[in-house]
């Protein structure tokens, strides 16, 4: 099918005008449609993974703990996002770290219960190192029944998240908070010893020098101060559920014998009562994410001496401030009624870090000497993870996810990431502003980059707790800015389901058009040629725009040329762009560039030598014109060019071979 040519239209101004006003019409009819449909939907609810049971072992040292209570409370606080056409689950658990498979395993229970595809879900740890041990690390062995208790709870709080969704409304940004984050990698002065476990004494940086230490000279690398906040409202403005991150290691000052939720547990608890939604049912669900903080905590070491804190006493005044901070953001951010939501998901292969059969023998002779563990000496410790560590294969699966909700970017990591990582994504990520949540969907221990390899440092050293290989970051940090770049261009739950008023449409001639053609030169270039009465442009123009997603902005631009305008005096270009825009709007025009031309649809065929539209121009990387798509030439409906015939083409540009 095909519009008029020329004579035909010449012949039928009135008519086109009928025809044009019943369309936009339907257009309008099909937006309210859309509107009524277009409802984001939230649901929150902080499962109980306190230990149901003690003693139970406690992770986050060198050497086992065991807790016989626990001080607070330890969760797994869920968020269920739904935009009406993708639902993502977000899992936050007070836990130091939780290993793949019991992550996997919880994902599969929530997917068979809730629907949510469990590509769609993410799970993390905050990193407290006060909860139960869940992997083991170091001399910590897990307790097999608390395994499986946490893969319940957490499938039970998403499926109680899911079941608790309403209507909501959604907002981002961000606050900052550096009074509490503080590098922990120090350069030492020159004569300084900064031995390791292995017999050398070749390290360039030491881990939480000491405050006071003469020998401290500076930091190793900088912090990140940014809070990244998600918040979620009823749409009468009561808080829903509040989604914080923020890069700091943990606190700490809990007594070994109990569990604690750390700062996490109190930053949620704190958050309530600021928001004043302790009453609330079903009850407000704040969640603090850690961020990219595997060479950050809480000590300043270029004080030269330390206050004293009773135990918890520094786990309030961080938390306290950070909530302050994550406050005054909260009053600046613009709640929306709707915002698009996207996730992505993939799986790297990254290289280990296997000790050498000398390493091997080494290990065995010091633990022969040392006899039965436990052990106290690091260079034991080491040992003992050095013949754990041999069992290991050359290389371990690593899963990256990343999400999308309006303009606000989340990535995920599942190691203890340097603060260098995270900043150099959000500085790069097409989405702002971007957070990265670590230790999600599993747990592969430290992740240097490689300039921190070299310097060395307890980060770096080889076991269970850092064993990627040293060109493991760069793989990571690729990964994640190719997944936000896909999640970004994403028209997430139809991008053809936004308001009019977010279409933009620029009035200009041919000859602007072909600006813009050179403008983008590097990429492939396909231009639309359409108008709201011709019922075989409306149809292709879905298949137009959705050329973006299949190829990508980086490697081809999209016009869409608009010939609405019959020269009618009384009726200016302006005139019709409120009923384009609609179109626009229901059909995923956000996504590529919009020009109305100002010249009358007749005059524009007459110079371009074009019997009709639809039309499609492509050209190639250099700007020319490689071929016009038309049906001037068709007697027949099966004469008539298909989408699939410009898309062909473009597929060829793109791999380097031009057809004509």
């Amino acid at each position: 099918m095909r519009c008029l040519p020329k004579p035909a239209l010449r012949l039928c101004t009135l008519a086109l005008a009928v025809v044009v006003t019943g369309l936009s019409l339907s257009v309008g009819q099909r937006l309210e449609a859309s509107d009524a449909k277009r409802v984001f939907k939230a649901g929150a609810f902080a499962a109980d993974i306190t230990p149901p049971r003690f003693p139970i072992s406690l992770n986050g040292g060198m050497t086992d703990r065991q807790a016989t209570d626990a001080a607070d409370p330890l969760h797994a606080r869920c968020l269920v996002l739904d935009d009406g056409a993708t639902r993502i689950a977000i899992v936050v658990c007070d836990s130091c770290m939780v290993p793949r498979d019991l992550m996997d395993a919880a994902k599969d229970r929530a997917a068979k219960a809730t629907g949510i595809p469990t590509e769609r879900i993410l799970i993390s740890a905050t990193h407290t190192h006060s909860a139960p041990t869940l992997s083991g690390v170091f001399q910590s062995e897990p307790d097999e029944d608390y395994r499986q208790f946490l893969v319940e709870k957490i499938a039970e709080g998403i499926t109680r998240a899911n079941g608790n969704l309403r209507a909501a409304r959604v907002g981002w940004g961000t606050g900052s908070d550096p009074s509490q984050v503080f590098n922990r990698r120090w350069y030492m002065k020159q004569g300084a010893v900064n031995a390791d476990p292995f017999g050398g004494a070749e390290d360039r940086v030491r881990m939480n020098p000491g405050i006071g230490n003469q020998a401290n000279l500076k930091p190793s690398g900088p912090v990140d101060p940014e809070i990244g906040i998600l918040s979620i409202q009823t749409p009468d403005g009561k808080p829903v559920a509040l989604l914080a991150n923020y890069s700091l290691h943990y606190v700490g000052g809990v007594p070994g014998n109990l569990a604690s939720a750390d700062y996490f547990g109190e930053f949620a608890r704190r958050l309530t009562t600021a928001l004043g939604a302790n009453e609330q049912d079903p009850q407000f669900v704040g969640i603090l994410s850690n961020g990219t903080s595997g060479n950050i905590n809480n000590v300043n070491y270029s004080l030269t001496s330390a206050e004293r804190r009773e135990p918890f006493e520094q786990i309030k005044v961080v938390a306290a401030s950070v909530v302050d901070a994550t406050m005054r953001a909260y009053r600046k951010i613009e709640h929306k009624d709707w915002a698009p939501i996207a996730m992505r998901e993939t799986e790297i292969e990254l290289g280990v870090r296997l000790p050498s059969e000398a390493d091997v023998e080494q290990a065995k002779k010091l633990l022969s000497e040392a006899g039965p563990g436990p052990y106290r000496d690091r260079t034991h410790i080491y040992a003992r993870e050095t013949l754990l560590l041999a069992h290991y294969p050359p290389q371990v699966k690593a899963k990256i996810q990343a999400i999308r909700i309006g303009e606000l970017g989340i990535a995920t990591s599942p190691c203890e990431t340097f603060v260098e990582t995270g900043l150099a994504i959000k500085e790069a990520s097409p989405l702002k502003p971007t957070f990265i949540i670590e230790l999600a969907n599993g747990y592969n221990g430290y992740l240097p980059t490689p300039e921190h390899h070299e310097l060395g440092g307890y980060e770096t050293w080889r076991a269970r707790s850092s064993y990627l290989a040293a060109d493991a970051e760069p793989k990571v940090r690729e990964t994640i800015l190719e997944l936000l770049h896909e999640v970004a261009k994403e028209d997430a739950a139809g991008a053809d389901a936004r308001g009019a008023g977010d279409v933009e449409v620029v009035i200009g001639s041919w000859d602007d058009v072909q600006k813009r053609v050179r403008a983008h030169r590097g990429k492939v270039v396909a231009i639309d040629i359409w108008t709201t009465s011709c019922p075989a442009c409306l149809e292709k123009f879905p298949q137009f725009v959705s050329l973006v997603k299949e190829y990508g902005r980086d490697r081809v631009s999209l016009i869409a040329v608009n010939t609405d305008y019959d020269g009618v005096k009384t009726k200016p270009p302006e005139y019709y762009l409120p009923r384009v825009k609609e179109f626009l709007a229901q059909r995923g025009g956000t996504n590529v560039e919009n020009v109305m031309l100002n010249v009358p649809l007749l005059e524009f065929l007459d110079a371009v030598d074009l019997s009709s539209s639809p039309a499609v121009y492509v050209y190639d990387a250099d700007g020319k014109l490689v071929r016009r798509f038309d049906n001037d030439n068709a007697r027949r409906a099966a004469d008539e060019f298909t989408m699939e015939q410009v898309e062909a083409q473009i597929a060829d540009l793109i791999n380097g071979v031009q057809k004509r």
